[in-house]
């Protein structure tokens, strides 16, 4: 904004007036014929019409000197989505790389979102007494990691955890039902994280040339597992899932146009040409 506004200024100082001193330029009109009188206003206001156009113009010049310039850029392309398996298991997956046309790859954000589903069963054991708390966790551990290098790209650790107390003494059945026991279904949980990489080495693992693609290891390991008081037997059925996908920031590259100081020159220039082209049409007409 500072660069556009000096521009301005500069402009009107090279034109040698501010806008309102324009309607200055037009001359008093004469009563001794009506018809030059309205010719010589028609030309007088023909002629600050394109002192005005000018001004416009210059200010255009500036506008463009200022927003012309390379900004950075971002590019996601479609995210890979690994359905629900029972863990333990180890996927490969395809990221589309940063295509290196587009510019200079400067970061990227790997995005990673896990989710682990189940159910949990439990049991008292105890043929004695009352198991007084018992605690739930069905969980995985998710990572995605770049094969070659085995570089951590991100590492999510879902958890769905249930507290169930006062569970009475063993039945005789572990059934992980009865009066003894129980089977909690729908345990879900969502957990995400995103990881800049920054690392030069990393980031020319990520790019290549146009529909190129890296491959990564989406794996997932079952963390589940249940405490609590006196003796309790447990079952875990865990299944995991996620989705990955990354994010890349660069520096656009650069583009066949005009630097801003030659499109500031050729706008200064031909604003003088102009205005010494219509000073020269006043003298004669006068």
């Amino acid at each position: 904004m500072l660069g556009l506004m000096s521009f301005t200024t500069l402009s009107l100082k090279v034109l040698g007036s501010s806008v309102p001193a324009l309607a200055a330029d037009l001359e008093p009109v004469k009563p001794n014929n009506n018809r030059q009188n309205k010719e010589r206003m028609i030309k007088q206001i023909e002629m600050v019409s394109k002192r005005k156009w000018l001004l416009s113009a210059a200010t255009l010049v500036g506008v463009l000197s200022v927003t012309g310039a390379a900004n950075a850029a971002s590019f996601s392309p479609p995210s890979v989505t690994v359905p629900a398996t029972n863990t333990d298991f180890t996927d490969p997956i395809t990221l589309q790389k940063f295509d290196s046309s587009l510019g200079q790859l400067t970061s990227a954000d790997i995005s990673l979102t896990g989710t682990v589903a189940g159910s949990a069963g439990y049991e008292n054991t105890s043929t004695t007494s009352t198991a007084r708390r018992i605690t739930l966790d069905l969980s995985a551990v998710i990572d995605l990691n770049e094969p070659t290098t085995n570089a951590g790209l991100g590492e999510v650790v879902p958890l769905a955890s249930q507290i169930v107390t006062n569970v009475p003494r063993y039945d005789g059945r572990t059934d992980y039902a009865g009066t003894s026991g129980a089977t909690l279904t729908s345990l879900t949980n969502t957990q995400s994280i995103t990881t800049p990489i920054t690392d030069p080495n990393t980031l020319a693992l990520f790019t290549g040339s146009r529909g190129s693609n890296i491959n990564l290891l989406f794996s997932a390991t079952g963390n589940s597992g249940a405490t609590g008081s006196g003796n309790v037997s447990s079952l875990f059925s865990t299944t995991a899932g996620g989705t990955a996908q990354v994010t890349y920031n660069y520096s656009p590259a650069a583009t066949a146009v005009p630097e801003p100081n030659n499109i500031l020159g050729i706008g200064l220039a031909g604003g003088i040409v102009l205005l010494m082209t219509m000073k020269t049409g006043q003298k004669q007409q006068a």
